[in-house]
């Protein structure tokens, strides 16, 4: 049976006598009632694209929140089980060619040390600018430090250099002999 509400108190029905209950009853909805809970439908849907997009927000941040904790408690882990840590500090670097080893000195002390790699074994330019800066010479040019405190050594390969690469003291690549 459907209950129908009415406006107008001359047409109102009495209601029999009996208990008064709380129940649901079915009610049909107009076109108005329906437009409106169409546009109220819609508001809702909005609202749950909202809460759909901050909740996988908030997941992402709470995902690394957990994957950060996670990496820190395996670093500790890790420490804890090797019963020491790396810091990165300020050291001293000592390449040791008898032992054929890198090693690593932190306040006096040599902390650590590595096997020499091929690069390792070459030889550093000197690229601090204080250093490589020429000096005036009495008459007044300009030479390199470097240039002015040639080695014997230095001399002789330099004159070997300039022997093999000159026209008179050039060597045959078919014979081997000087032409």
């Amino acid at each position: 049976m459907k209950a129908k509400t009415s406006k107008d108190p001359k047409k109102t029905k009495k209601n029999p006598k009996g208990k008064e209950v709380t129940k649901l009853l079915p009610f049909k909805l107009t076109d108005e009632e329906k437009a409106v809970r169409g546009l109220e439908a819609a508001e809702k849907q909005s609202e749950i694209a909202q809460f759909e997009y901050e909740k996988k927000k908030a997941s992402d941040e709470i995902g690394a929140k957990i994957k950060s904790a996670t990496a820190r408690r395996n670093v500790l882990l890790s420490q804890i089980r090797t019963g020491e840590e790396s810091r990165e500090v300020k050291c001293i670097e000592v390449k040791n060619f008898e032992t054929n080893k890198v090693e690593y000195y932190f306040e006096g002390e040599k902390n650590s040390e590595r096997d020499m790699t091929d690069h390792d074994r070459q030889l550093e330019m000197n690229t601090d600018p204080k250093k490589t800066k020429s000096k005036k010479t009495a008459k007044g040019s300009t030479e390199s430090s470097a240039k002015q405190e040639m080695t014997a050594q230095d001399r002789d390969i330099a004159e070997t250099h300039r022997e093999e690469t000159s026209a008179r003291g050039s060597w045959s690549m078919v014979n081997g002999a000087r032409q």
